[in-house]
Order: C-alpha cells, then structure tokens, then sequence
C-alpha cells in the first residue's frame, strides 16, 4: 500500500497555491495508485483543511501561534515554527498515519523546507518529492518539481544529490483534469467573431488585500463583461459581491466548481501569479499577471516573454489595465497570437507525467 504524506501550507496571507497544486497531486496518486493521503499543515488562519477532507485527504494541523508575514523574505519565518520542531511534529503525524507495511512518500511542498528538514526525516519515509519553485538552496530528494516555464535541469544541479529526477518545466504543471483540453477544442472556442470584451478577473485563492475589489473599480466606466472570481477564503468577498451586484454586466463567483469552463468563456483574464497562470494558458486564455510579491516577478515575466501574458505592477491604475488589455481586444491577430503562446506554454497533461514519475520511481526503489 502507498501511503502518501504532504507537507504543505496555506494562510490568508501566504496564499493557497502550494495546497491547491499538492490537493491536485494527491488526488491523482489517490485515483491512479490508489495511495492513502495525509495532509500535515499549520492551523494558520485559511488553512483549507475542510476542503482537504471534503476530497476524502487525512489531514493533521500542527499549532500555530501566528500567521506568517508573506512579505518576508526569510522564508524560514513562512514555517510557523523552528525547522527542528516542525521536523518533531511531522515525525508524529506521519508515525501515527503509519500502516504496517505501507510504503511512504513524503512531497513537501514549502519555502520554509530545505534539505535539513528533510534529511531529519529520510529514515521514516520510502521516497521522497520536493515541489519547488526557487531553486535556492539545497533539497535532499530522490524527485524535484518545479513547473516554472523555461527551469532548465542546470538551475538545480547544484541543489540536489546527483541521484534526484529533476521534472523541471511547464509540462509537468499540476494542473485538475479539466484543464486537460486538446488543444483543437481550445482553438475552436477561441475563433468564434465577437467583440473581445468578456473579461475574467481573479487574483488568487485568497486575495486578503481585496486586490479584486480595487480592480473592479479601476474597470468601471470600461466596456467590459467582467466576471469576478474569489477562492474560499478570500476575506472580503461580501464586498466584491455587492459590488457586482450593483453593476450590469458584473457577475461573482465565488469559489466555482467549473473554472476551466469560465476560462473557455471568457476572452481576456487580470489575474494573479502562480498555479492559475498554467490554468490559464492551457485554456488558452491570454492575460495580465498581477505581481504581489518579488518571487512572482520571474515567472510572470518569462509567460509574459512568450506572448501568453503582460505584466502589471502594484499600484494599478486604469491606464494601465487598459493599455494592457487594448491591443488583445482590438486586434484579431495579436489575441490569436496570445492564445497559441499560452498553448505553446502549458498543455494541462502535467499531473499525469508526475504521477507516472513516481510510479516508476516506486517501481526501481
């Protein structure tokens, strides 16, 4: 039997991307190798333990006396303990998970990990998978992830045991099987004459500066069909709501079930950076990428390089916005071109070309 445990966290103020992308994960390995799972996360306000348990995951949450500021950049801080403590209690949460003759599988998923953290716990678990995106420092692995377009092998090579299987691009995105789209169906959504004013707005799983809220009103007066969407935990979400409640041509959504199919729908997205950018361009759905934090900016402005996105900095302004979005809108071939480059980035087959890199990982071990 696998056993699966995974050290992730969310927070209102840390985001929800490094859970969602490991729930994507563990959702696969759970359907495709029939592994039990384990959710090991501090109890920082937005955890998304529920939803991890509504999905059927186990999940133990570690105390925590504060959450962390995300505008650190030690990103030790971001652990919400010292390494060697959360080391101790992930140590318990995995022997108490433990079944007699299961093998293990440990993902970490998380800035605050390094290689000591995860050589503390070698000796407990069969294998282990480090998801990363910062290449940074050091990682005691036997497989890395990092889904960041354009990684190259070389970024890592200083960072892990020569043994590690490095999955290093946007083909290995974790992306849910609905954005498994061929690539025709994308294209034939997108050629359909129309006007280009259906317009997406969605900064994330928790948005906790209300991010959405100061977009919508940079947008107003704008000719646009804005659709808002805002994650579970997003703080302020009554006041998005009422606002496009107030507004024709608003609609609010929060936390929807189908949001492959909102992408499809519509033509042009503001959102922010991180997992939902490799959602976006397996929709084929061109967009400006909100920067929040400086480890963003790289990623964003390597999408953006490929034609699939343009940057936005903080503070926004309508000028902005609306300098980004005209060309796409007003013109038939430079949104085409937008399109092909998000279809060129990302094809929504990640999460099965990681699964199958574990299985075999397993199968040699």
């Amino acid at each position: 039997m696998l056993q699966v445990i995974i050290r992730a966290d969310a927070a209102l103020s840390l985001g929800t991307g490094h859970i969602m992308r490991c729930r994507t994960l563990a959702n696969a390995l759970r359907r495709t190798l029939g592994a039990n799972t384990l959710f090991v996360c501090r109890a920082f306000d937005g955890h998304l333990a529920d939803l991890l348990e509504q999905d059927g995951h186990a999940v133990a949450l570690l105390p925590a006396s504060a959450t962390p500021a995300a505008g650190s950049t030690d990103y030790r801080e971001w652990l919400g303990a010292a390494i060697d403590d959360d080391v101790t209690e992930t140590r318990a949460a995995i022997t108490a998970f433990r079944q007699p003759g299961s093998t293990l599988l440990l993902i970490t998923d998380h800035y605050g990990i390094d290689a000591r953290w995860q050589q503390q716990l070698r000796d407990d678990v069969d294998l282990v998978l480090a998801i990363d995106d910062l290449a940074d420092r050091p990682l005691d692995c036997d497989l890395l992830l990092d889904t960041t377009y354009g990684r190259q092998p070389a970024d890592y090579q200083a960072h892990v045991p020569a043994s590690t299987r490095l999955l290093v691009g946007s083909q290995y995105a974790l992306l849910r099987d609905e954005f498994n789209l061929p690539a025709d169906k994308v294209r034939s959504a997108r050629r359909h004459a129309r006007q280009r004013q259906r317009l997406l707005v969605m900064l994330g799983g928790s948005d906790p500066d209300n991010l959405t809220l100061a977009i919508l009103r940079l947008l107003a007066g704008q000719d646009y069909q804005v659709t808002a969407v805002v994650g579970p935990t997003m703080p302020h979400w009554q006041s998005v709501a009422a606002w496009c409640d107030a507004r024709p041509h608003h609609t609010f959504a929060r936390a929807p079930d189908d949001i492959a199919g909102l992408m499809l729908a519509h033509d042009m997205a503001i959102a922010a950076a991180g997992s939902t950018s490799w959602e976006r361009c397996a929709c084929g759905l061109p967009s400006l990428i909100v920067i929040q934090a400086e480890n963003q900016l790289q990623v964003a402005s390597a999408i953006a390089a490929a034609g699939a996105a343009k940057v936005l900095h903080l503070p926004l302004s309508a000028t902005a916005i609306e300098s980004g979005l005209a060309l796409w809108r007003d013109d038939d071939d430079a949104w085409q071109a937008a399109v092909e480059a998000c279809l060129a980035i990302c094809d929504g087959n990640g999460t099965q070309r990681v699964v199958e890199a574990i299985r075999q990982r397993l199968a040699s071990s």
